[in-house]
């Protein structure tokens, strides 16, 4: 049993360098949020047409984003207390995925307002979860 207790001390080399990742791959994430977030727009004119949407339709289509972070914020926050912030963040990352999949192929309105809703859903469930796992990630290495 000489080698395998193991103390405070002992771990805190170990928790670090975990957190040190988790810190990386959470800016490695943002990143990626902010690309993904805004790959689609140099295809709004071409979804736009797709959609036969005059400037006036397509404005009130993009409610569907907000509408969506909204109760993607929301109800986050209730899921992180529940089951913690690295599955919330799987599953948005699903979600946002999917919301971009179904805006760049949609030929409805209707389709694109619930491609739209699901990224504005999962981004703000990644963002949420993002935030709350950086606090977590803060706190094991004592910075700010």
């Amino acid at each position: 049993m000489d080698g395998i207790i193991s103390t405070a001390a002992n771990l805190a080399p170990v928790t670090k360098l975990l957190a040190t990742k988790a810190r990386n791959g959470l800016w490695l994430q943002f990143f990626v949020m902010g690309v993904v977030s805004m790959a689609w727009v140099p295809r709004i004119p071409e979804i736009k047409t797709a959609n036969e949407l005059s400037d006036t339709q397509f404005g009130l289509v993009l409610i569907a984003s907000s509408i969506g972070a909204v109760l993607g914020a929301q109800l986050s926050g209730r899921a992180i207390h529940r089951f913690g912030s690295r599955p919330v963040f799987f599953v948005a990352q699903i979600v946002v995925s999917v919301g971009v999949a179904i805006m760049g192929l949609s030929i409805t309105p209707l389709v694109l307002v619930t491609g739209l809703f699901f990224m504005g859903f999962g981004y703000a469930a990644l963002d949420v979860a993002g935030n709350a796992q950086a606090v977590a990630i803060e706190n094991h290495l004592q910075k700010r």
